[in-house]
């Protein structure tokens, strides 16, 4: 039979205490199909007094909210509650109410959020009255017939599931959610008075307990959810505490599977409801522990493996709950014994401590408020979030001194919440906990609108990498004293130093501090980047390999150190170009996605061989060369450590030549030392090319000559790849002399063969055919 017959037709025959309202209109079709998919019939709703209201106005008299209609949404279902003068319980439609005016973010929060801020939520999909308590739902009233007369009586977790139960024959009352089993009043009573005591609801001492047995039947996730689970056991203790009889039925559910009421599992058609009455009675197992034990041991024969597992799983999970540890001990060398195919292992497995069975319970109703309210916050004190134009996050650590690190993941933040609430609340949180809060966090923190600073100095509170609590002061210092006069040119070593700095230097200058060794500059840079601490970095050959990761390593760094260089030639190289230019560059991190980044870092290179670069500008004008003496002694243990205490007063001098030299805060200029410095090691360099060039070729305006031509001459003179490159580019700048390739053929313009060839022998040409050049 369709369950929605008649349901428009329902009168308002209901109990007196439902309200005063003769004439209820029909039902709303959402209100029909609701009753509908739970299989309630016309004749349960009509006899239960379930009605309809209308509008937020009537809802409001029905809870005596006369002021606060504008938070009660309507039509919806009116659920009277025999036995309890004037309450009711109203189920809505649509749940969705406007946003309550204390919770409209203010124009500075709302500045910060992604999306506009929501004009409605969701409210709770049942309402009753305040300050009543939750009392027992009797379906067919107080002095329902079958309530007395029968031994048996099932408990359930909402009204609805009372009622389904009451349509099949069976007797049957509801509590308000499943921790709902205990007279609150009296807890809340005994609480104030410093006693942990709980007392069984009222109206379900009003069923003569004792004489009674009690079947509980909890919605489907009782299995899985700890919630479920510790409201199971408080009842069933309650219940055993007042000498009645306790017995659990369990709902069939998969993993994975949507939790399942007793309603939904009843409201299938005639013949399959007696068949599905039957399983459900069949599903009935004690809830004394030792009972269940007599009762596994005496049906486990009968049963498949998943189904023991099942049972056992179930009954092991009370007895951790409901036993001591020494009993529980007991009880599973017990089971061990009587149980084929189980081990103490096993039942470990299977029955989780208790604080982690009701982990889930102590946030069960842990909503959108109370993330914003635990969580958010601690978030805000740790973590700072910025969002680029591009759309791409990028979350920091943040510390006590404003100073933050840069994250790859939540890891770090999932723990900071873990212990927080572990604190707070004292139990374990779960995980889809943790990640919800994540979520709203990044919706609703104040977002960075600017990347952090490399370092600040005392007094700026803007967020950075490194801040420095000190400012330079003046006071001598002859150990940093002694190293600048073995410098070929120390003002613009203390220059360069000080640019490091000066946030508002943009030059794009590096230092290449260069020595025979035993001279003290790897302490001297050493200890820079000891000050600079988490905004500075090395450099090592693995960072020349140009693989994609390689500028994730100086992101957020001011100062770059490259302490042993043995690449002559690393000066040309393009990573110095990308350090010093404060151009973008991709920073990518493994597994993360790439984005851009502006490099603004110092770059100091320190090695023993010269460095070699060439005449153009672009490598001259970025290099700062400096050759430093060998230090006369070498054995002072105290020579770091006093570096590091004269500092403040090295960095204040350091910032007034710096001032002098470089008011602009662009690049420094080029001392005449420096310079002709430059100049020997760009002539040094090149000197080479220009041997070569002088003795095979000769500049002619308008000459071609073939490029094989060229590259044979190379290889004789033991030319690498690079070095022909090199030696392309030198013709070009030099000379004039510029490459050309087409389809056909590849030749250098204005350049010819010399005079006064070589002679080559012939293993030079191991395929030269004989004919004449192109």
């Amino acid at each position: 039979m369709d369950n929605s017959t008649n349901l428009n037709e329902c009168s308002s025959n209901t109990h007196t205490d439902t309200g005063n309202n003769t004439n209820t209109p029909k039902f709303s079709a959402a209100s029909q199909a609701a009753l509908t998919e739970r299989g309630i019939t016309a004749e349960t709703a009509s006899k239960a007094g379930i009605r309809a209201y209308w509008t937020p106005e009537e809802g409001a008299e029905l809870l005596d909210r006369r002021g606060g209609h504008r938070s009660i949404p309507a039509p919806g279902l009116v659920i009277p509650y025999p036995g309890y003068a004037g309450y009711v319980k109203l189920r809505p439609d649509d749940p969705w109410v406007p946003v309550p005016e204390d919770q409209v973010p203010n124009s500075i929060a709302a500045e910060y959020m992604r999306d506009p801020p929501p004009q409605f939520i969701e409210g709770p999909k049942y309402l009753c009255p305040c300050g009543k308590g939750s009392p027992v739902y009797y379906p067919f009233g107080v002095d329902d017939s079958l309530l007395h007369s029968t031994t048996r009586i099932w408990i359930c977790e909402s009204e609805f599931k009372a009622l389904a139960l009451r349509q099949a024959g069976l007797a049957a009352v509801a509590i308000q959610g499943a921790q709902n089993g205990g007279d609150c009043n009296a807890r809340w009573i005994a609480k104030c008075e410093g006693r942990d005591e709980r007392v069984l609801a009222e109206g379900l001492k009003r069923l003569a307990v004792a004489d009674k047995t009690f079947i509980i039947c909890f919605d489907s996730d009782v299995d899985t959810n700890g919630n479920v689970l510790s409201g199971l056991h408080q009842l069933g203790v309650l219940l055993a505490g007042e000498s009645a009889t306790v017995e659990v039925a369990y709902l069939p559910h998969e993993k994975g599977e949507e939790k399942l009421g007793i309603d939904d599992y009843l409201a299938v058609s005639s013949p399959e409801r007696e068949c599905r009455l039957e399983l459900l009675q069949d599903s009935v197992r004690p809830f004394n522990v030792a009972e269940a034990l007599d009762w596994l041991q005496q049906h486990w024969d009968d049963m498949n493996r998943k189904q023991q597992m099942l049972d056992f799983d179930r009954v092991a999970k009370l007895a951790r709950l409901l036993l001591k540890r020494h009993d529980f001990n007991r009880w599973q060398r017990e089971a061990k014994k009587r149980l084929s195919g189980i081990d103490e292992d096993e039942i470990a497995n299977h029955a989780s401590p208790a604080e982690v069975l009701t982990a889930e319970a102590a946030y069960t109703n842990f909503g959108t408020a109370k993330l914003v309210e635990h969580c958010v916050p601690v978030l805000n004190k740790r973590f700072a979030l910025l969002r680029a134009e591009d759309g791409i996050e990028r979350i920091f650590s943040m510390n006590a001194r404003r100073e933050v690190n840069l994250l790859h993941g939540d890891a770090h933040l999932r723990q900071v919440l873990h212990d927080h609430l572990k604190a707070r609340f004292g139990q374990i949180p779960p995980d889809k906990l943790l990640g919800d809060a994540i979520l709203l966090w990044k919706k609703e923190c104040p977002r960075l609108v600017a990347e952090p600073e490399p370092f600040c100095f005392e007094g700026d509170q803007r967020l950075c990498f490194k801040r420095f609590d000190w400012q330079p002061t003046q006071a001598p210092c002859p150990a940093w004293s002694e190293f600048l006069e073995r410098l070929s040119d120390r003002e613009t070593f203390m220059a360069y130093v000080w640019s490091c700095f000066e946030p508002k230097n943009m030059g794009r200058q590096y230092l290449w501090l260069r020595g025979e060794g035993q001279d003290g500059k790897s302490v001297v840079l050493g200890v820079l980047m000891e000050v600079f601490g988490p905004a500075a970095t090395g450099i090592t050959n693995s960072h020349l390999k140009g693989n994609q990761f390689v500028y994730s390593a100086f992101y957020g760094k001011r100062l770059a150190v490259y302490a042993d260089c043995k690449n002559p030639r690393f000066g040309m190289m393009e990573i110095v170009r990308n350090l010093t230019s404060g151009d973008h560059v991709l920073v990518e991190y493994k597994g993360q996605t790439p984005f851009s980044y502006p490099l603004k870092t110092k770059l100091f290179v320190a090695s023993n061989p010269k460095p070699e670069i060439s005449s153009q500008n672009s490598d001259r004008s970025r290099m700062l060369y400096i050759e430093i003496a060998e230090s006369k002694r070498k054995d002072d243990p105290t020579w770091r450590s006093r570096l590091m205490v004269e500092l403040p007063g090295f960095l204040w001098m350091c910032r007034l030549i710096y001032q002098r030299l470089c008011p602009h805060h662009g690049d420094l200029p080029l001392t005449d030392t420096t310079r002709a410095l430059q100049d020997e090691r760009a002539a040094s360099f090149e000197q080479k090319f220009q041997d070569f060039f002088d003795e095979n070729f000769v500049f002619a305006q308008g000459a071609k000559l073939t490029a094989n031509i060229v590259s044979k001459r190379a290889r004789a003179e033991h030319l690498s790849d690079n070095e022909l490159s090199d030696f392309k580019q030198w013709m070009e700048r030099t000379h004039g002399i510029n490459y050309r390739r087409s389809n056909s053929e590849r030749y250098y313009e204005n350049l010819a063969e010399g005079r006064n060839e070589l002679q080559f022998p012939p293993e030079a040409f191991p395929q030269v055919l004989r004919g004449p050049a192109r």
